[in-house]
């Protein structure tokens, strides 16, 4: 029971992208054609109708509902007691996006929503080569290194499909729309007067 329930699919978090559908071969809306294509009416059907887990799950070891690391635990996964939960928004972000769409909330004036300067991640990881050369040359620590541009060209977020499967736990927030009522919340603390 416990394996049939950790290899179902659970549906996407969709609260800031908006639901879509993924064309795959057996459903998707039918473009022009000369001669309409075998089974089309089962295709249109299965692309507009219901939405069905497309794939099977696919775990990592790094995966908290892996087979090693349930094998490691030597518990239920789907109990409660003792186990540890991560409970966010579930929707990944990149390192530099974050920072850059509250900024843009708290301060539109100072930060104009224009599209920034984005290095290409080679040009980043030649530079902090020769940063790395220079400093071992020099004898100095390099700040520039090909760590830090492979840290800040990584999408973040945590995996929450056991608060999801375990607590049924399902994000009612975005982040968009999390990161604007957080704002707004800050910017009306800051404004009342001071009672103290």
């Amino acid at each position: 029971m416990v394996a049939e329930v950790l290899d179902t699919a659970l549906p996407p978090i969709d609260l800031t992208t908006g639901q879509h559908r993924v064309p795959t071969s057996l459903a998707r809306p039918l473009g022009p054609y000369v001669d309409r294509p075998e089974g089309a009416d089962a295709i249109i059907a299965a692309f507009e109708g219901p939405r069905k887990p497309e794939h099977p799950v696919v775990r990592s070891r790094f995966d908290p509902l892996s087979e090693a690391t349930l094998t490691r635990a030597g518990r239920d996964p789907l109990q409660v007691a003792g186990q540890a939960f991560f409970i966010t928004n579930g929707e990944p972000v990149y390192f530099w996006d974050f920072p850059r769409r509250l900024w843009r909330l708290l301060a539109p004036d100072i930060y104009p929503s224009r599209e920034p300067f984005v290095m290409p991640k080679l040009v980043g990881f030649a530079v902090a080569t020769l940063a790395e050369w220079w400093g071992w040359l020099s004898g100095r620590e390099p700040t520039f290194t090909r760590f830090r541009v492979t840290f800040t060209c990584a999408h973040r977020w945590h995996n929450i499909e056991k608060a999801r499967r375990v607590l049924g736990y399902e994000p009612q927030v975005g982040l968009e729309e999390g990161m604007r009522r957080t704002v707004e919340v800050c910017i009306s603390c800051c404004s009342l007067p001071n009672t103290h």
